[in-house]
């Protein structure tokens, strides 16, 4: 059965994680490429802010990784395409983390 949204089941929404685009972009053929067939076919929306975006932007060009720049781009600009936006007010720093980036 083709992944498709439908208006009587609208996709289901998600914050996806950078590791996940990451392990999707190393085996499209595995559960995390799943995930990307998942919001190309509408059947996932993910939700994302500025942020999260930068880091995918960040994590996913680094040298390291040598990953196809026209695949992450493409990638990135399908995950902007269908995601729900949302705006993350400002926040208190936490005290006593032990990593402070958490």
């Amino acid at each position: 059965m083709p992944l498709m949204s439908t208006r009587s089941n609208p996709p289901s929404r998600a914050v996806v994680d950078t590791n996940i685009l990451v392990s999707a972009l190393l085996r499209p053929s595995g559960p995390p490429g799943a995930v990307a067939q998942a919001i190309r076919h509408g059947v996932l929306q993910p939700v994302v802010c500025v942020e999260i975006i930068e880091e995918y932007v960040d994590v996913l060009h680094r040298p390291r990784l040598d990953f196809e720049p026209h695949k992450v781009n493409e990638l990135i600009a399908l995950i902007e395409a269908q995601a729900q936006w949302v705006r993350v007010p400002p926040h208190l720093p936490a005290k006593n983390l032990p990593d402070p980036d958490d």
